[in-house]
């Protein structure tokens, strides 16, 4: 589940990049022995340290330049953009993203054939409402792993698919994978389809250049790989794409904490209207204040999964959703439905035209 997960991307692709090298190390030093055809009766002493100390270089040199090569294409793909290399690795599977930001073509389908498993709190989740929207992927802060913060998530999508069942998709609409809190190991089997062989210019790394058609597949011709330049055949994601609904943003800052037992008063009651929320900074801790038919409610304005502020996630009467993995805390008493995920609670309400905040004790 990634709770607190503190493992980068960095540290994959580096642990990656130690896997392969000794991977390709052991093959080299295969290769090598195989290509010394030993006489009967053996090989002079002299010769044969020759031929080990040979070998040692050529293995040392191909170790070297396979490491300055993974260096060199880590340090290409990450360049200038530290949510990808600095964000814990677990997150870039939940995170709301288009698959053209990493180097997919455009306009392409997803295939997402659930084997088994598979729920609504651990599979897919759509954000169709957002479709077509320009967001700045690549301006995020190193602190980061999500969408840039200001943008207002739109409502989540939770798709229940039925074991054996296959959803399909535009996988340049905002989607995820749900943070796996259901339960259930989730089985599925992911493909995808290409309408055209255009890419994105401003995605964030280039994806492999091998792919197969439909025809050959059907044929069942694994071997004719079509390949294609992906700095030749660039295009534009989302043409005639309009800015990001950004919620009305009200925030109030306080140079102070709220004691056990003193309320706080924060701002006019008309700050806020009726489904509109208020991000309440705090010297030491974040609330946010949310007006609804029942009036005024306040959760910590935290994620306790990734830290993520949940200021930007799509809020209803009953939750407000992480705009990170869409776990929905319920804004009544900070729960969700994995017990290590919950919110503290806060009491807030109207009095003579302001609006107060207070903690809430064991005792309310």
């Amino acid at each position: 589940m990634a709770i607190r997960s503190k493992v980068t991307n960095e540290d994959y692709h580096q642990k990656y990049s130690e896997l392969r090298k000794k991977i390709v190390s052991e093959e080299e030093r295969n290769w090598q022995l195989r290509q010394v055809k030993m006489k009967p009766g053996g090989l002079k002493i002299d010769v044969f340290a020759k031929t080990v100390k040979s070998l040692a270089k050529v293995v040392v040199g191909k170790i070297q330049t396979f490491i300055q090569s993974r260096q060199k294409q880590i340090l290409e793909t990450y360049k200038g953009f530290e949510r990808i290399a600095k964000q814990p690795y677990a997150a870039r599977f939940h995170q709301p993203h288009v698959d053209s930001w990493y180097g997919a073509p455009l306009g392409g389908i997803t295939l997402w054939w659930a084997i088994e498993g598979a729920r609504e709190d651990n599979g897919v989740v759509l954000y169709p409402d957002f479709f077509g929207q320009a967001i700045d992927y690549r301006n995020i802060a190193a602190s980061s792993s999500y969408l840039p913060f200001g943008i207002t998530v739109t409502k989540p999508h939770k798709i229940n698919v039925p074991d054996g069942s296959i959803l399909l998709f535009n996988y340049d609409m905002l989607h995820s994978s749900h943070l796996n809190i259901s339960g259930y190991t989730r089985i599925a089997v992911i493909s995808q389809i290409y309408l055209q062989l255009k890419f994105n210019s401003d995605a964030l790394h280039e994806r492999g250049t091998g792919f197969h058609s439909s025809r050959d597949i059907a044929k069942g011709d694994w071997e004719n790989l079509i390949k294609v330049s992906m700095r030749d055949h660039f295009d534009v994601l989302h043409k005639g794409k309009q800015k990001p609904h950004v919620e009305k943003r009200i925030s109030v800052k306080l140079n102070s904490d709220i004691s056990d037992r003193t309320p706080i008063a924060l701002c006019s009651s008309d700050t806020i209207n009726l489904g509109e929320k208020m991000l309440v900074n705090l010297q030491n801790e974040s609330v946010i204040v949310i007006r609804n038919a029942s009036g005024l409610q306040a959760v910590s304005a935290i994620c306790p999964h990734m830290e993520i502020n949940l200021i930007d996630g799509f809020h209803d009467e009953q939750y407000i959703y992480c705009p990170g993995h869409g776990v929905a805390y319920c804004l009544a008493d900070g729960s969700s439905t994995c017990d290590l995920l919950k919110l503290q609670v806060w009491h807030a309400y109207d009095y003579n035209s302001e609006i107060f905040l207070e903690k809430v004790t064991h005792g309310v």
